[in-house]
């Protein structure tokens, strides 16, 4: 009797699973040099998207030195790891203030655009008093069971 098995579930040899060990390590690798270096490239803009975003709106700012004030009433030691998050991780903060800051603008040019100010009224037509509406004391009620009748 012959094995004509043309897919083997397993392999005599493990060189194909070292290959694809290596092969998700150097993706991984690659993507942690991805990351810093976009981390690195944040923190030398980090000012510049500081001002961009109080240029653009600067309530967004102080909304969250609120909320950080907030959390230092509520429970303080949450408030000095959320500060010192902040400090220490601030281009991801300014980043996301500055993308906050430009969809808020954009969120109210656009509500400015489709406000009800300018909305013009459109005249109605009465319905017909004749309408062919069906009777709904007409209109049998159907019951579970008459679903298995035959």
């Amino acid at each position: 009797m012959s094995n004509n098995n043309r897919y083997p579930t397993r392999s005599d040899s493990s060189f194909g699973n070292i290959i694809g060990l290596g092969i998700i390590v150097l993706i991984l690798v690659g993507m942690f040099f991805v990351a810093k270096a976009i981390l690195g490239l944040l923190y030398m803009l980090g000012p510049i998207i500081l001002i961009a975003t109080l240029i653009v709106d600067y309530k967004v700012v102080l909304t969250y030195l609120k909320q950080l004030g907030l959390l230092f009433t509520r429970n303080p030691l949450y408030g000095i790891g959320a500060s010192l998050l902040s400090f220490l991780l601030y281009p991801l903060v300014f980043s996301v203030l500055l993308f906050r800051a430009y969809t808020g603008k954009k969120m109210t040019q656009f509500s400015k655009n489709y406000s009800s100010e300018d909305a013009e009224f459109i005249e109605y037509e009465d319905a017909e008093e004749d309408l062919d509406l069906r009777d709904p004391e007409k209109i049998k009620e159907k019951r579970y069971d008459d679903y298995f009748k035959d």
